[in-house]
């Protein structure tokens, strides 16, 4: 008779599935990893180990940090989750990631992007999946790159037109023209809009 695998030996058959992933989107400048493109990929092998994932939001937080052209506020939810790695043959066999997660956005969306955010990441870390650019180093690239960097003024004067002439959401303008949320407030007061 076999012994029954643990959550440990049943995600470690996952991280021999799921080694490597290609970043499939470019978000303010640089690469990333969508949360489906994990999911999808960890989906078969969580199946085939009886594996669920349950993400448990702990505590949350909603600050306003901004106003859109037309006077939607951009909030900040920030929110703290247990996601649950969790054995179905055994369900008192399980692993609890504790993470933290925020998102930015001017409608309902913060709450969702926050929360896949948090699974995603307890996905990568937990099975150990490799991206292929370091987290850690990116922003030491960005601070070394910044004073060979040109401030450019015809970018920052067409996020100020898209964002004076309301047709376009935060999301969009962040993405389209390479700024950070704080440059879209700054944006706001600089012309009025805020």
């Amino acid at each position: 008779m076999s012994k029954e695998k643990n959550i440990y030996q049943k995600l470690n058959v996952v991280r021999q599935k799921v080694s490597y992933l290609q970043k499939d989107t470019k978000v303010q400048g640089y690469k990333a990893i969508t949360h489906d493109a994990v999911t999808s990929a960890v989906r078969e092998p969580f199946i085939e180990e009886g594996i669920m994932l349950i993400p448990n939001q702990v505590e949350s937080n909603v600050e306003n940090v901004g106003k859109t052209s037309n006077g939607t506020l951009i909030i900040r939810y920030e929110a703290t989750y247990e996601v649950t790695f969790l054995n179905i043959e055994n369900p008192d066999d399980k692993i609890i990631v504790r993470i933290e997660s925020h998102a930015n956005d001017h409608g309902d969306k913060a709450p969702g992007k926050a929360i896949s955010y948090a699974v995603k990441y307890a996905m990568l870390k937990v099975l150990n999946i490799e991206t292929g650019e370091s987290e850690e180093s990116r922003v030491d690239i960005a601070q070394e790159k910044k004073p060979d960097i040109v401030p450019d003024t015809e970018r920052w004067d067409k996020a100020v037109n898209a964002l004076s002439n309301g047709d376009c959401d935060i999301d969009f303008i962040i993405d389209k023209y390479d700024i950070s949320t704080k440059d879209v407030v700054k944006i706001q007061k600089d012309a009025g809009i805020a």
